[in-house]
């Protein structure tokens, strides 16, 4: 019996450590992300509980007009994800997806044919997304130019997907080109 509870506890301690490594990565990516965000010295940048959104063109003529997306609504999105680089310029990495026909052509090495050319189509509530993007995109407005910057729990977590490592942190820069009520 006491070697069952031995056993027990080592499993215990074990799974937290890893939990512990699991959020301490977490908090590593969270500061970076936040140190980045503050050495560019942007006004207004939202935090919606895990995801930094900045709007580049906030201060366009209209913006306080233009149509902003709730639940229910479509969205026309043009867009490009790369892994987050806190040492690059834009905090960009390796481009990991885009429906960008110019970085498409741009990628040295890469076949774009596979690639959707055309704005995504997103129904805000229903079209299932990772849920930085979900998140990210609740309240932007048509014409928006826009980056999301995420840790990996907001993207695609502690498992490879496609060419995404996994615990990878992410920058969405999208361009919203329609916002359909």
């Amino acid at each position: 019996m006491r070697f069952y509870g031995l056993v027990v506890v080592a499993v215990m301690s074990l799974w937290l450590s890893a939990c512990s490594k699991d959020t301490s990565d977490l908090d590593d990516q969270r500061t970076s992300l936040e140190n980045y965000i503050s050495r560019q010295g942007w006004e207004n940048v939202d935090y919606l509980g895990g995801v930094y959104r900045y709007v580049l063109n906030r201060d366009r003529a209209g913006y306080e007009t233009a149509l902003q997306a709730e639940s229910g609504n479509t969205l026309r999105i043009n867009y490009a994800v790369y892994a987050f680089s806190s040492s690059s310029a834009g905090g960009l990495g390796a481009l990991i997806y885009t429906n960008n026909p110019e970085l498409q052509n741009e990628q040295e090495g890469l076949d774009p044919t596979y690639w959707a050319k055309e704005p995504l189509e997103v129904v805000l509530g229903k079209t299932p997304l990772i849920s930085g993007l979900d998140r990210g995109l609740y309240g932007v407005r048509q014409g928006d130019t826009l980056q999301l910057f995420m840790s990996s729990d907001m993207g695609y977590g502690d498992k490879p997907f496609g060419t995404i490592e996994a615990d990878t942190p992410l920058v969405w820069n999208l361009g919203i080109k329609e916002v359909i009520k």
